[in-house]
């Protein structure tokens, strides 16, 4: 059975959907991270592609793939934080890392952050969040 809404009832409802986008900023940022996180894991960049393999050099020397895990620094500064009002934004990363995702004439590029455009299944993730919390404020 559908609930009645008078016109008081739709003006909350509509100022409750208001608080949506910063509502879904904490859930969206530690999806994102796990998503990241299994990107290096993987040694795949946020679109789904794999990462150029190590140089036969560098695993001369004792390295293990993946790329780019080896001392976990970058790793960890590679991570989205909720803003204030709404989004996300990238955390500071290490003053290396940026040679890592445009790569350099001795070093392919290994994309851990998007640099063209948002990731589908990060915009599914997006979706996914916004859909529960617009239900659950709308029915609250």
């Amino acid at each position: 059975m559908a609930r009645k809404m008078n016109l008081l009832g739709l003006a909350k409802s509509a100022a409750q959907l208001r608080r949506v986008p910063s509502q879904i900023a904490r859930p969206v940022a530690d999806q994102v991270n796990a998503l990241i996180q299994a990107g290096f894991d993987a040694g795949r960049d946020p679109y789904g592609h794999g990462w150029e393999p190590l140089a036969e050099a560098t695993l001369a020397k004792g390295r293990f793939p993946p790329p780019l895990t080896d001392t976990r620094k970058m790793r960890a500064q590679a991570i989205t934080i909720p803003m204030g009002g709404s989004g996300l934004q990238l955390a500071p990363q290490v003053s290396y890392g940026q040679h890592h995702m445009s790569g350099t004439p001795d070093m392919p590029k290994r994309r851990y952050w998007p640099d063209a455009g948002l990731p589908s299944a990060w915009r599914q993730i997006i979706r996914e969040e916004m859909h529960r919390q617009t239900q659950e404020n709308l029915n609250g």
